[in-house]
């Protein structure tokens, strides 16, 4: 599995995939979280050399947070790879796929600018149906930059945009709100 990159400081720093992260602050209380491996660490290090970043996962309800870190461990076993990751992977899509198929999920990010401080900053954003959010993210994007001039080459969102602009431009496309408050 794809460790979990976190930076303290502006050292990179690597942890065993879904062990015990934080508990942080989500729309409706704090909830323990597990540390995942997904690009985001590196991007925010990068692209906006932010020195204290980490990516986190909250489950819902809380309690699966502490069991999901508690097995992750087994993940790691070749033998229970083989048998495991196909069929959690088959269960996930009977899950989401016809169960819960006409089923919003909701979405809640959390960004605290500075873990470590007593007057840290926490914005906390709630969005009651989560590929509506990701479908109007990316078009409000895509009409954004095709109204503008921009240089050639890569660029991240946050390179282009304000958040507070682009849920702005997203509610012209969603049905359902998004939320956003300071804790």
């Amino acid at each position: 599995m794809t460790p979990a990159v976190a930076y303290i400081g502006g050292t990179r720093k690597e942890f065993r995939p879904l062990n015990m992260g934080p508990r942080i602050p989500f729309w409706d209380g704090m909830s323990p979280t597990v540390r995942v491996g997904l690009p985001e660490s590196d991007m925010l290090h990068v692209s906006a050399s932010v020195d204290d970043v980490m990516v986190c996962i909250a489950s819902n309800p809380s309690f699966i947070a502490p069991l999901i870190a508690r097995l992750a461990h087994f993940f790691n076993i070749p033998s229970v790879q083989r048998i495991c990751v196909p069929l959690s992977l088959a269960v996930c899509n009977l899950i989401r796929g016809q169960v819960l198929r006409r089923m919003p999920v909701r979405i809640e990010l959390t960004a605290i600018d500075d873990v470590n401080d007593r007057d840290a900053r926490t914005r906390i954003i709630n969005v009651q149906h989560g590929m509506e959010a990701a479908a109007a993210f990316i078009a409000s994007l895509t009409l954004y930059c095709g109204s503008r001039k921009l240089r050639r080459g890569l660029m991240l969102p946050d390179e282009l945009v304000t958040l507070e602009e682009m849920l702005r431009l997203m509610g012209a496309f969603l049905t359902s709100e998004i939320s956003v408050r300071s804790a």
